[in-house]
């Protein structure tokens, strides 16, 4: 009776089938795309929005150097006590000359737009894996936080642009300072340049 029992219970509750080796491949080929779009698409939105914050911070900053008008520079009364014409006061940069800082400051922007577009056109390829997005999510925080660091060295150099004893010197601290998010394209390109090199087998 024990032995016809279990019969009875194994004919009668047939183990389940098991999914095809197909489908179960193709469903983890499917989870794999979508996160390796999710990394790529993390890292296109992150160099274009990091980079807009630090082109906006070094544009607000340096704008408002320009239009302040509580500056005099030079010392208005002279060592005999009496004031010192106007003549002899030192000149600040005319507002056409500190437009140089605003439109360097721009360029922070289009660092983030071109790395942004190119990870954009990469995502449509057949063989994109998580190898690319992680590449690709790498190159977004790399010109990304460039960038951003940039910005806020370019916006507190730019602020103080009526200060400068030099104008030269200040645009080439300005130059300077725009130069580490010019870095961080660069690697970030060499990093897209590497997209599909080593492509992982899903």
């Amino acid at each position: 009776l024990i032995c016809l029992g279990k019969t009875n219970a194994s004919e009668s509750f047939p183990p389940p089938a098991s999914l095809p080796v197909q489908n179960t491949h193709l469903l983890k080929t499917i989870h794999m795309s979508e996160t390796a779009f999710f990394y790529g698409a993390i890292g296109a939105g992150s160099a274009l929005v990091l980079a807009n914050a630090g082109a906006a911070f070094a544009t607000l900053r340096t704008a408002a150097g320009i239009l302040k008008h509580d500056t005099v520079i030079g010392n208005p009364v002279g060592e005999d006590g009496f004031a010192q014409t106007t003549k002899s006061f030192k000149q600040p940069p005319s507002d056409m000359k500190c437009m140089v800082g605003v439109v360097m400051a721009g360029v922070l922007g289009i660092y983030g737009i071109i790395l942004a577009v190119i990870i954009q056109a990469q995502l449509s390829s057949p063989t994109y894996g998580l190898a690319e997005g992680y590449k690709h999510l790498a190159a977004g925080l790399t010109v990304g936080g460039s960038c951003l660091v940039s910005g806020v060295a370019m916006g507190m150099i730019g602020f103080h642009v009526k200060q400068a004893k030099s104008f030269v010197t200040w645009l080439l601290t300005m130059i300077f300072a725009e130069s580490l998010g010019l870095y961080g394209l660069i690697v970030a390109l060499l990093l897209c340049n590497q997209v599909g090199a080593n492509p992982v087998s899903l």
